[in-house]
């Protein structure tokens, strides 16, 4: 019986003892494994190809001689040689004109182009003008005698002194008169398309500024006999000649007249 009491008191003590033994009841942390990040990666965008294009650059225009005229198989060249200018046709028919010509490109025996302008020389000036059109100038009246170059056509336009209204009747009479001027072997036909005479004011202009012939004798501020019209649109044509000469004036003016003739240039292309 003590046997008995005393094994339920040691089972009792021993359950007491098992039940206040501390439990952890809390869940267990789980730390993930520490890696080392890696470093981002770009990630590769398509590029689009620049294929860079080539700057497209302008062909130049060839440079054009004003004094070379297209005369067939052969070049008229108006900047030097023996220069003549015949009319066949129109009432200024068989007037000639003849002369040596230099110009500022070519002055041949002379320093200059006044040094060649001096009386009883027989040598005429051809320049370009800002338009690309050619300008003749040639003496007129007499040296020593002898009639200048331009003389011919000075007389048919006034004489000895004809009144402005005869001379504007001469100037309106020649438009229209063919011919044909020639240098050396080549030669071009011509025709008359405006003829004016300038007043001496102009003219002094004309002297000084050669190259700017077709803004003065447009310019309203000068008096003028005969239509200027031809001569504003030939600021827009194409290659065109003209010839200017003193006239005989009035003695009280300190400079002559001055008559400028238009002329269109039948060019011929050479042949292919």
């Amino acid at each position: 019986m003590k046997r008995l009491e005393l094994f339920a008191a040691l089972l009792f003590l021993l359950l007491t003892v098992s039940c206040n033994h501390p439990v952890n009841t809390a869940r267990p942390t789980v730390v993930p494994t520490t890696e080392t990040p890696e470093a981002p990666v770009a990630t590769p965008t398509a590029q689009e190809t620049v294929t860079e294009q080539p700057t497209p650059t302008a062909t130049p225009a060839p440079e054009v001689n004003p004094y070379i005229f297209d005369a067939g198989d052969q070049d008229l060249d108006i900047s030097t040689g023996s220069f003549s200018l015949r009319f066949e046709e129109g009432v200024l028919g068989e007037i000639e004109i003849s002369a040596g010509l230099i110009s500022p490109i070519n002055t041949g025996d002379y320093k200059t182009t006044s040094e060649g302008l001096t009386l009883g020389t027989g040598i005429g000036v051809s320049r370009a003008d800002n338009y690309g059109n050619i300008l003749l100038g040639f003496h007129s009246g007499y040296y020593r005698n002898n009639p200048l170059q331009a003389e011919p056509l000075r007389y048919y336009f006034e004489h000895w002194g004809a009144s402005d209204k005869a001379v504007e009747e001469k100037l309106t009479q020649s438009l229209g008169s063919t011919g044909k001027i020639q240098i050396g072997d080549s030669e071009v036909k011509v025709t008359v398309a405006a003829a004016i005479r300038v007043d001496n004011t102009a003219a002094g202009e004309i002297q000084l500024y050669p190259e700017k012939m077709l803004d003065i004798v447009t310019d309203e501020k000068y008096s003028v006999i005969g239509d200027r019209t031809p001569f504003n649109n030939a600021k827009n044509s194409e290659h065109n000649i003209m010839l200017n000469f003193c006239g005989w004036g009035p003695d009280n003016n300190y400079s002559y007249y001055r008559y400028v003739i238009l002329l269109d240039v039948l060019e011929i292309p050479q042949t292919p």
